[in-house]
């Protein structure tokens, strides 16, 4: 009997997950740059961790081109990731991990 249709089904939600988390983040992304935030020490952080978890999803993923300002960067990873998760088979580790990241970023948790 095949078992990892559960598995897949959990994915499969944990990805629908994410996106909607990413579109928050992106939405809070927005806000935080219209009033002139920046980011923590935790969003400094976390950019570096998203960073890390988007070489995961995608090992021949090319960092190199991200340069510039923290915000412009963070914006940029959100980006990606988005087209990621929705592309690529991914990890239930690393979607929950992504999830945890985004809300805190969505709560406005990672901007001062």
């Amino acid at each position: 009997m095949d078992t990892s249709i559960f598995k897949q089904d959990a994915l499969a939600k944990k990805k629908v997950s994410v996106l909607a988390d990413t579109t928050l983040a992106l939405s809070t992304f927005v806000q935080a740059q219209r009033v002139g935030a920046r980011l923590n020490e935790r969003g400094l952080a976390g950019i570096l961790r998203l960073a890390e978890l988007q070489s995961q999803l995608v090992p021949d993923w090319d960092k190199d081109h991200f340069d510039g300002k923290a915000l412009f960067i963070l914006c940029s990873l959100l980006t990606e990731l988005m087209l990621n998760v929705s592309s690529v088979p991914g990890d239930l580790a690393i979607y929950g991990e992504l999830e945890s990241m985004l809300e805190e970023i969505a709560d406005g948790e990672w901007f001062e």
